[in-house]
Parts: C-alpha cells; structure tokens; sequence
C-alpha cells in the first residue's frame, strides 16, 4: 500500500512538470535602444492576453511550443513559437515599425519663371483672407 501511495505522488510531480504552465519574459524594442509600449501579447495556444510596461517589459504565461503573438498599432505582428530556451532566458522581441502611404499630391500650375506671375499665384488663398478679416 506504501509504494502505491508512493507512486501516486511520483506520477502526479511528474504530471505537474510536465503540464505546468511556465512564464516567459523579456523586452519589446523597435530595432534601437527606444522601447514600444504598450504592446498587447497573446497567447494564442492558451488563450492568455497581457500588455507590457512603460519600459517596454512583459511577461506571459507560456509552455513549450506555444504560439505567442506580439501586436501593436502602427507595427508589423510579430509570432513566436516557444521553445525550451525561450523558457530559460528573457526574450528581446524586435517590432518593426509599418510604413506610412502617403496620398499622391498633384500639382496643378505649372510655374512660368516669372517671378512676379508666379508670387501673385501662391499668395494667400480666398479662404485664408477670409479668416484673417475677421
């Protein structure tokens, strides 16, 4: 009866190890010394969300081979799949920044070079005079 006793408790230390949710941390920059914050991390495999600090730290509970997935606004998502040395050492996630799509602009007068066609032109807007009478 004592070694079943035994053996239970050996199976469930070692069923506790081996399913246990472990933690991971780390720092979120963008590529230089600037920290990103706050940055939403999810845990996509155990449906786990957290935000990370000023300082740009943040730490998540994670297992082996989990997906974790780094989002900010105005970044590119950042996946990670947890590994063993994940789990051992902080992580130094790098976000980069998207680019900005700026609107084409059109340019409608075409300058003469005559300098004094070309200031009468570019001068105050109707609207800007307006506003400036009042």
């Amino acid at each position: 009866m004592k070694t079943f006793v035994k053996l239970c408790w050996i199976f469930l230390f070692v069923a506790g190890k081996l399913f246990s949710q472990q933690s991971i941390t780390g720092q979120i920059t963008d590529g230089s010394t600037i920290h990103v914050n706050p940055v939403l991390i999810i845990n996509i495999s155990a449906q786990k969300s957290s935000l990370s600090t000023m300082s740009g730290n943040f730490t998540i509970d994670a297992s082996e081979n989990d997906e974790v997935r780094f989002v900010k606004e105005g970044y590119y998502r950042f996946e990670k799949k947890i590994t063993k040395e994940d789990l051992a050492s902080p992580l130094h996630i790098i976000l980069k920044r998207m680019e900005i799509q700026i609107p084409e602009v059109e340019i409608v007068y075409k300058p003469t070079g005559n300098l004094a066609k070309d200031s009468k032109y570019l001068s105050e807007s109707g609207k800007l005079k307006a506003l400036n009478l009042i």
